[in-house]
């Protein structure tokens, strides 16, 4: 191979890059090892008040445990934005509603959603989109009996390079394609 197929190749595989960027991959968040303390950190998320309920969550495993009129924040653990694409929760005893609600760089209310499940079971809730590119968000206990939440998953946004930036790589790549051909040619 040729050294203009190599570059040809390089700048192939770097605008590839660039146009690829996107979410790091998603994690699971659960609360195994977890204790009760505030903030709470785990999964690269904090949580600003954390209660860990050790049984009565979805297979006896520790869960993030809210009672009546109970919330708390999770922000990614040195800030910036994330996608929250689904968890699990369930209500225990009395009637509940779960709140959600999402946060931008300023502060400002995204959105807010709530969620009441049937008595005793535990659901799955799924977003597809809803919580993307989000800063901070707030679940919250709206009622009389007490929500235990687990496996959220989430992952942080990768900040994209600034198209300027990769346009001015790339004709600086084309540039030096043109030097390497004209050269070749000047000495054929």
């Amino acid at each position: 191979m040729n050294l203009r197929q190599r570059v040809t190749r390089l700048i192939a595989g770097s605008v590839f890059a660039l146009a690829c960027a996107g979410n790091l991959q998603a994690a699971t968040i659960d609360f195994t090892g977890a204790s009760n303390g505030s903030p709470l950190v785990t999964g690269g998320f904090s949580f600003d008040v954390a209660s860990i309920d050790s049984g009565n969550c979805g297979i006896l495993k520790p869960c993030l445990a809210l009672g009546p009129g109970d919330s708390t924040e999770m922000t990614l653990v040195g800030g910036g934005a994330f996608d929250l694409t689904s968890l699990w929760f369930k209500v225990l005893g009395q009637p509940s509603e779960l709140a959600i609600t999402s946060y931008d760089a300023l502060g400002a209310i995204l959105n807010t959603v709530s969620y009441n499940p049937a008595h005793n079971t535990g659901d799955t809730l799924t977003f597809a989109g809803l919580f993307d590119g989000i800063f901070k968000v707030k679940f919250t206990d709206i009622g009389k009996g007490n929500i235990r939440i687990d496996d959220l998953n989430a992952s942080a946004v990768v900040a994209a390079v600034p198209l300027p930036a990769a346009g001015g790589l790339l004709m600086v790549a084309m540039a030096g394609l043109g030097v390497f051909g004209r050269r070749r040619n000047k000495l054929a």
